[in-house]
């Protein structure tokens, strides 16, 4: 009985092992076989001409995200089709980025670093099949801009909210350094996200204190790391808002294409404003609507889970649940003063779904973790969630095979010159992907050059 206890306890080893093998495996192969899209083709040729220091300034006095920066670095030195030299290096720095958020949003949900267990892995490929499968996947797939741009700025965000997750209270001094890096990159990560979080992380500061009459000096030496993160964090955005990010999303082609509304609207036509800004909010969140009263049965569940039994893993769940949810709702209200259209929804509101993801996930460890669902369902779910992640590796492979096949002879006929656009001689063959036959994965294709003019 003991000798079968301990050999099935080392196939689920194995199986976990395999689970957290494959999402690096997915993103190892389908980054290999990406080719670059036309926007990257098309930001490479832009500066072909210019030093990478050129280049950064370019960056700096358009829109300065560090997505921005690291996409117009990367693109410098990939080719527009996979090759040996540098063009590996980043490519593997794309699968290094996209791998590492499913495992730190894995570790954001547990609280705690994910081990070889059943729920960890549960979790792990939970977070990866819905990012892939929903909306966002197409921020994995579509375009290198996508994952040197998104990805890297939402790995960034969770790797600067771990500290307040974890309630790290005892840090080194190189933990500081990294973290007071980290807070900077968040700054300039994206233009909601970092004020989002300062509003909720001052009221929570405030609250807090006076609950526990605290002096504002006693709370700072508490809670040393977070505040040197949120140092960072606003030395980030005097650098970003001292640049033309701002600018850049309030003038000119973007506000014209997304219906931007301007807060000098709210006086001189208040009116106006609020009927422009209510049709927005309902118009962005289309998507997420049908999230909303679930997260609402989750809040009402562990309010009652709570009150009925005092726990303090039930306690950290409902405030990390109401939390999200006030962030996305933060989010969601900023991101109203434009109609997020279809083409830069799973972008623009990458993080609003992973908010939603998170949540959910939240909630079904705190039920995994209570044992309210068999062991044995538990190892089941596991294997079929690698069954799946197989069959969407397989998927993957076949559909830009097929692509790599289609347009194999075509690629070549694209010439980076420095200017406007590179020199392409006519292709006669459809050069759009067709979707992976089952999960319908594509990338976007590298001949198409009608581009918005506010990106020329």
């Amino acid at each position: 009985m003991r000798a079968r206890k301990e050999n099935k306890n080392k196939k689920q080893r194995l199986i976990s092992i395999a689970c957290f093998l494959i999402v690096p495996l997915f993103f190892t192969i389908l980054y290999s076989m990406m080719f670059m899209s036309y926007e990257d083709i098309f930001q490479k040729n832009m500066s072909a001409n210019s030093s990478l220091t050129e280049t950064w300034e370019y960056v700096y006095n358009y829109i300065p995200r560090i997505g921005e920066f690291y996409q117009r670095t990367a693109v410098r030195y990939m080719t527009i089709t996979p090759s040996f030299g540098l063009d590996i290096f980043f490519r593997l720095m794309d699968v290094f980025f996209s791998t590492t958020l499913i495992y730190a949003c894995t570790y954001f949900v547990l609280g705690r670093r994910p081990t070889i267990k059943t729920k960890d892995t549960i979790i792990y490929l939970l977070f990866f099949v819905t990012l892939l499968l929903s909306k966002t996947g197409e921020n994995f797939t579509y375009r290198f801009s996508y994952v040197n741009n998104y990805i890297l700025a939402t790995l960034i965000s969770i790797a600067f909210l771990l500290p307040f997750r974890l309630n790290i209270k005892n840090a080194k001094i190189y933990h500081c350094v990294a973290f007071a890096i980290i807070g900077f990159l968040f700054g300039i990560s994206t233009e909601v996200m970092p004020i989002a979080f300062l509003i909720i992380a001052t009221i929570y500061a405030i609250i807090k204190i006076k609950k526990t009459k605290t002096s504002i000096i006693d709370f700072i030496k508490q809670y040393r790391l977070q505040f040197i993160e949120v140092a960072g964090l606003l030395a980030g955005l005097a650098f970003f808002y001292l640049g033309a990010g701002l600018g850049t999303r309030t003038n000119g082609g973007y506000a014209e294409a997304y219906n931007y509304i301007g807060l000098g609207m709210l006086f001189h036509n208040p009116a106006l404003f609020i009927y422009r800004y209510i049709s927005h909010f309902w118009y962005n969140i289309r998507y997420i609507a049908l999230s909303i009263p679930l997260i609402c049965f989750i809040i009402f569940d562990l309010i009652k889970r709570q009150k009925a039994n005092k726990s303090s893993l039930t306690h950290k769940t409902l405030f990390w649940v109401i939390t999200i949810a006030i962030f996305n709702f933060l989010f969601i209200c900023a991101s109203s003063l434009i109609a997020v259209h279809d083409d830069i929804y799973p972008r623009l509101l990458m993080p609003v779904l992973l908010g939603d993801i998170a949540i959910v996930l939240l909630y079904a460890n705190l039920i995994i973790s209570k044992k309210e669902i068999a062991t044995k369902l538990l190892r089941i779910s596991s294997v079929v969630l690698l069954i799946l992640c197989l069959g969407m590796t397989a998927d993957m492979v076949l559909g830009f095979a097929y692509y790599h096949h289609s347009i194999g002879n075509d690629i070549s006929k694209i010439q980076i010159n420095g200017g406007e656009t590179p020199d392409i001689e006519l292709i006669t063959t459809d050069v759009t992907m067709k979707s992976s036959p089952i999960f319908r994965f594509k990338q976007l294709t590298p001949f198409n050059w009608d581009l918005p003019k506010f990106l020329k």
